[in-house]
């Protein structure tokens, strides 16, 4: 069996994949603007994300937050480690991060 393929900052291959599915759900819920993709979308672009909000894909997030912090925890990294990991990769469209070390701590416990 061969190593996992690790990112510079020491994020496993398979835990950074998880992420840009993460972001690419909450981009489509709109929780999270890339640039300013609303003021160019189309009105039915905007209706497809619009019936994307829809609990089916929230749980989804949900349940890929939890493989992620639960994995990354199993591969020994802390709450602060996880959440760097997310927020480094994530961008939210404004300053603010997508998750604090307690929120994974949550998770977690």
């Amino acid at each position: 069996m061969s190593p996992t393929k690790t990112f510079q900052d020491g994020c496993p291959s398979w835990a950074h994949d998880l992420i840009m599915e993460l972001q690419r759900l909450e981009v489509l819920l709109g929780n999270i603007i890339i640039n300013d993709t609303w003021a160019s979308q189309s009105v039915a672009d905007l209706e497809k994300r619009a019936t994307a909000d829809d609990q089916a894909t929230r749980d989804k997030t949900e349940t890929i937050f939890t493989r992620l912090c639960r994995g990354l925890a199993e591969e020994g990294f802390d709450s602060t480690k996880i959440a760097l990991f997310i927020n480094t990769r994530m961008t939210t469209g404004t300053k603010l991060k997508y998750c604090a070390a307690r929120e994974v701590e949550e998770v977690l416990n």
